[in-house]
C-alpha cells in the first residue's frame, strides 16, 4: 500500500515537471511576434521621408498670356508628375496675390513660394536692369541665351540671396512697343506731349523723358483704368500684353518701337527651395527650364498673330525708323541711368561682347 502511494506521488511530480517545462518552451517562442512588430514600424518612417509641399507661383499676366499658358501646360504638370505628387503647384495669374511689389514681398517672406518678377528690385539690385534695358538685345532668342549663361546670370542676380530670393531662369516678357490714344507715332517728334505710363524703374523713366514723353509711373495693375479715365494717354508693353490685358479697348495706335526686349526672372524663396530634397530641387529646376523654353516658343508664335488680331480690333500700327530713337536714348538716357552704377555699365559691355558670338 505504501509503495502504491509513493508511485502515485512520483507520477504527480513528474506530471507537474512536464507542465512546467512545456510552459517554459512557450515563453521561448514569444520573441517571434516581437520581431514582426519591429518590421512594421519601418513603414511610417518611409512615408515621412516623402515630403509633400505646395508651391504657389504668382505673376501679373492675364491667364491667356503665353507666360500663364506655359505655366499651366508645362510647369505645373511636369512638377506634379515628376515629383510623384510630393509637390502641388498652384498658379496665381493677373495679380491675384497682389501687384508685383506685393508678390515679391510675399516671396521674400515665404508666404508665396515663387513668382515671375520684372525689374522692380533693380534700384536695390542694379544689375537686374539688364532684363529691361533700352536697345540692349537684338532679339528675344538672343537675350534669352545671354541671360541663361551661367556667369551672366550670376552677375545679374548678385545679392538677391540677401533678401531670401533665388532666380532659377528667365521667361520672355516680350518686345515692347508704345500704344496711345492721341495720334500715331512715326518719329521721335510725335512722342512729345503724350502722357506715357511707365513702371517705377529708372531706365524706363529716363528713356521716356529722353524721347519727349511725359512719364507717369504706376503699377501694371492700374493701367487699364488709367487708360480708360485718360489719366495717361498710353503705355509701353509688348502687343501680346496689350491684347491679353484688354488695353486695346482704350487705345488706338501702337508704334513698333522695339525699344526694349524684356524678361521676367523666375524667382523662388531660397529657404523654401533649400528645404526641398535634392530630387525635388532637380524636378523644379528642370520644370523651370522647360517652362521658359516653351514660353519663348509660345511668345514667338503669338507675337505676329496678336498684331494681326489687334488690327481687327481697330488698332493702327506704325513702324518708325528706330535709329533716331536708339541714338537719342543711348546719348541721353544711358549716362543718367548708369552714372551711379558703373557695375551695370561693365555688365552691359560684357553682354555686348557676348552678342558678337550669339545670333
Amino acid at each position: 500500500m505504501k509503495r502504491f502511494k509513493k508511485l502515485i506521488s512520483l507520477t504527480v511530480i513528474l506530471g507537474l515537471l512536464v507542465t512546467l517545462f512545456a510552459g517554459c518552451g512557450g515563453q521561448q517562442s514569444a520573441p517571434a511576434p516581437s520581431g514582426g512588430n519591429e518590421s512594421k514600424t519601418e513603414e511610417p518612417k518611409k512615408e515621412e521621408s516623402q515630403k509633400q509641399v505646395t508651391l504657389k507661383i504668382a505673376n501679373y499676366y492675364a491667364e491667356t498670356h503665353p507666360q500663364n499658358i506655359a505655366l499651366k501646360e508645362v510647369f505645373k504638370p511636369m512638377i506634379e508628375k515628376e515629383s510623384n505628387g510630393t509637390i502641388k503647384v498652384e498658379i496665381y495669374p493677373n495679380n491675384q496675390l497682389g501687384a508685383e511689389k506685393e508678390f515679391i514681398e510675399g516671396t521674400k517672406m515665404g508666404t508665396i513660394e515663387m513668382n515671375l518678377m520684372g525689374v522692380l528690385l533693380s534700384e536695390q539690385f542694379p544689375k537686374l536692369k539688364v532684363m529691361e534695358f533700352p536697345f540692349l538685345f537684338d532679339s528675344p532668342e538672343q537675350g534669352y541665351k545671354i541671360l541663361s549663361d551661367e556667369k551672366i546670370s550670376a552677375e545679374v542676380t548678385e545679392g538677391l540671396s540677401t533678401v531670401g530670393l533665388k532666380v532659377l531662369g528667365y521667361s520672355v516678357n516680350g518686345v515692347r512697343a508704345v500704344s496711345n490714344s492721341k495720334h500715331p507715332i512715326n518719329s521721335v517728334e510725335d512722342c512729345k506731349g503724350i502722357k506715357l505710363r511707365v513702371p517705377q524703374v529708372k531706365q524706363h523713366i529716363e528713356m521716356a523723358k529722353a524721347l519727349g514723353f511725359n512719364a507717369v509711373t504706376m503699377p501694371i495693375s492700374e493701367i487699364f483704368t488709367a487708360l480708360q479715365q485718360k489719366v495717361v494717354d498710353g503705355q509701353e508693353n509688348p502687343p501680346t500684353t496689350v491684347l491679353a490685358s484688354g488695353w486695346y479697348e482704350a487705345q488706338k495706335y501702337i508704334a513698333l518701337t522695339n525699344h526694349m526686349i524684356a524678361y521676367n526672372a523666375v524667382t523662388v524663396n531660397e529657404k523654401f527651395f533649400n528645404s526641398l530634397s535634392k530630387e525635388q530641387q532637380d524636378v523644379v529646376q528642370k520644370a523651370v527650364t522647360a517652362f521658359t523654353e516653351k514660353e519663348l516658343e509660345l511668345y514667338n508664335d503669338a507675337a505676329q498673330k496678336d498684331i494681326e488680331t489687334l488690327k481687327t480690333k481697330g488698332i493702327e500700327f506704325t513702324t518708325p525708323d528706330l535709329k533716331p530713337f536708339k541714338e537719342i536714348v543711348v546719348a541721353n538716357a544711358y549716362d543718367k541711368v548708369l552714372a551711379d552704377t558703373p557695375e551695370v555699365k561693365e555688365l552691359i559691355e560684357k553682354i555686348w561682347e557676348l552678342q558678337k558670338t550669339i545670333k
